[in-house]
């Protein structure tokens, strides 16, 4: 996956990401060396399938998973976890 960052509303970063699925490591780098001289974005993230986990989830499913977390008992994983998803759900809402 490519992530690919800007200026958003509210002075908040604005992140994009493409998923090409069956890309290697070298085609991707190489993808990120086109967007980059491209001027698309500055500087794309790579971020490995193989070691990180991207949800692509509407916000209908990110609250029924906030909802979840808060019934689990609370750790710092799972604090993370739902403070990401209120961030998100938090920084959206403006947009409905």
């Amino acid at each position: 996956m490519i992530s690919m960052s800007g200026d958003g509303a509210n002075d908040q970063e604005l992140y994009w990401g493409i998923d090409v699925p069956g890309l290697t490591e070298e085609d991707a780098s190489r993808l990120a060396s086109t967007i980059r001289s491209s001027g698309l974005s500055p500087e794309p993230i790579l971020v490995n399938p193989e070691m990180f986990l991207t949800l692509r989830i509407d916000r209908e499913t990110a609250g029924a998973l906030r909802s979840a977390l808060l019934r689990t008992q609370l750790n710092p994983i799972i604090d993370g976890l739902r403070e990401s998803i209120d961030d998100w759900l938090d920084s959206t809402a403006e947009d409905l």
